[in-house]
């Protein structure tokens, strides 16, 4: 891989990891703050309609890379392994190595939630 495209690709996932994290520690404030009784129902609402929305997507993008393992083992009769591309720990590798791409499934799990989370606060703000 080129070394500007490297660059350019880690610039994108340190945003989208910075703005996941952020985004999320807002969501946790704000469920203290639901919590302590400084929030209406919509507000509630719209949490745990994030958190369900999360849940789905999360779910439905593991199945998918589930599925896509099994039929890569099938096709190519166990020759080559399938790394997925979310996974949680050092099992496929370092965090940071240049051997493939690897995204951290925390990361990824707060960045849908992230997501989610503003869809839910634009349906219910407008």
């Amino acid at each position: 891989m080129p070394v500007s495209l490297s660059i350019v690709l880690s610039i994108i996932f340190i945003f989208l990891g910075l703005y996941s994290f952020y985004t999320v520690f807002v969501a946790i404030k704000t469920l203290i703050h639901v919590k302590s009784g400084k929030q209406d129902e919509l507000e509630k609402k719209m949490i745990f309609d994030a958190l369900g929305y999360s849940m789905l997507c999360i779910a439905g993008l593991h199945i998918i890379q589930l599925i896509i393992g099994i039929i890569w083992t099938m096709v190519t009769n166990r020759t080559r392994p399938f790394i997925p591309i979310i996974s949680a720990g050092f099992t496929y590798g370092d965090v940071f190595s240049n051997s493939s791409l690897h995204i951290e499934a925390i990361i990824f799990d707060c960045l849908v939630f992230s997501i989610c989370h503003k869809i839910v606060q634009k349906k219910y703000n407008d």
